[in-house]
């Protein structure tokens, strides 16, 4: 496990320099860690003056985040994004998505999902590891084109700077929140 959580924390550093770079404070934010895994991105964004809520829906990496004390306990949820509590919906400046591969059948419910997490003038920041993710090939539509249709501003940014965790990054605001069924 150490070797894991040297990596995890180095990750979740890269991501802290990502936010520096692009401009991205912290402070005073709520942010919504998705998926938040064994907690140390959001140990780093809480460590930033980030008020940090997460969802984690394997329970193996959940009760590890709580017991480590790497994101507070009342403010994680052991479940999918589709079932936060519905009053936290549209609360929070930053949601974050990293090194998550979404599954294909399940992209245009999550991004929705994104979209009604955050606040009208909030992010949604999402890394991922694989540029396939983020331009799709002849097999796979890229997740960018699900994320396209849920909110009105959307960019990809590149950033390989000695990363071993995302190396390429959707930045999404100014949300459109889908009806249901459309």
């Amino acid at each position: 496990m150490a070797d894991i959580k040297i990596t995890k924390e180095q990750i979740a550093r890269e991501n802290i320099d990502f936010f520096d770079l692009h401009g991205i404070n912290l402070n005073g934010k709520q942010v919504l860690d998705v998926g938040f895994g064994l907690g140390y991105n959001s140990k780093a964004m809480s460590d930033r003056g980030a008020s940090v809520y997460g969802v984690e829906p394997r329970e193996e990496d959940f009760k590890y985040a709580i017991s480590n004390g790497l994101i507070d306990k009342n403010q994680a949820f052991n479940c999918l994004l589709q079932d936060i509590p519905e009053d936290l919906l549209g609360s929070f400046d930053i949601v974050t998505v990293f090194l998550y591969n979404i599954s294909f059948l399940e992209r245009e419910e999550f991004s929705n999902m994104l979209a009604k997490a955050v606040k009208t003038d909030g992010l949604v920041i999402i890394g991922m590891h694989e540029s396939i993710y983020i331009y799709g090939d002849e097999d796979i539509e890229p997740v960018s084109s699900s994320i396209y249709k849920c909110f009105n501003s959307v960019r990809l940014i590149e950033d390989k700077k000695g990363n071993i965790g995302n190396y390429w990054y959707i930045v999404a605001n100014d949300p459109l929140i889908l009806v249901k069924g459309k």
